[in-house]
């Protein structure tokens, strides 16, 4: 590993809050350029990405996400929680302020194997546990990509976070987005350049998670 690789793994951080700079079309495309070189099983490359700067399409992804929150003030078990789920809005939607947001979606995997699958269904295996029985090799290809994309992004001098939060909205984003239902919402990947930089995170001690076996 370089000197140059380790600082950028070592340095990178999750950003929350940006400048106004622009992200220039050609650094998203070398960023994206960067994502799509991760590996994926059986190479399939299932993944997609939309870089959004317009900001009425983030605004109506922020309605949706906002919707489905003021929906869950309505459960039984949220008595007591409404402020915590109101406050929820401004912690997931911070996305609209970035200069870009980038929606990471995962398409169909298709193992190479098509008579290894059928064999698994004639015996039991249904569709979740087949994917249980593979290691759910797509969200991990779609993790690899995203984790090149951070790391390219950090490289360029950029900012960006991983968020999940707002697929609670996952469906009525993708119809906004205007994709069809075989592409499902992973991620996503606000970008530009930090307003600040927060310290370290601790992490693990090797001897906590590293075992070596001879």
């Amino acid at each position: 590993m370089t000197n140059d690789l380790w600082e950028i793994i070592a340095q990178r951080r999750s950003i929350r809050k940006y400048t106004s700079e622009d992200v220039p079309d050609s650094v998203l495309e070398e960023i994206v350029a960067a994502a799509n070189q991760a590996p994926s099983a059986c190479n399939n490359q299932m993944w997609k990405f939309i870089a959004i700067k317009n900001k009425e399409i983030l605004s109506k992804c922020e309605q949706a996400v906002n919707a489905e929150l003021d929906k869950m003030k309505e459960w039984p078990e949220a008595k007591g929680f409404e402020n915590k789920l109101e406050a929820r809005k401004k912690a997931i939607n911070f996305y609209t302020k970035a200069p870009v947001t980038i929606a990471v979606f995962m398409t169909e995997y298709k193992y190479y194997d098509p008579d290894y699958i059928d064999m698994l269904s004639r015996h039991g295996y249904d569709k979740e546990k087949i994917k249980y029985h593979l290691a759910h090799a797509d969200i991990q290809s779609i993790g690899a990509a995203i984790q090149n994309l951070l790391l390219a992004a950090e490289a360029k001098g950029y900012g960006a976070c991983w968020m999940c939060d707002p697929l609670i909205a996952a469906e009525p984003i993708r119809e906004i987005l205007g994709l069809d239902d075989g592409h499902r919402l992973m991620a996503f990947i606000p970008i530009g350049k930090p307003a600040n930089r927060p310290g370290p995170r601790p992490k693990k001690g090797l001897n906590e998670v590293y075992q070596l076996l001879k």
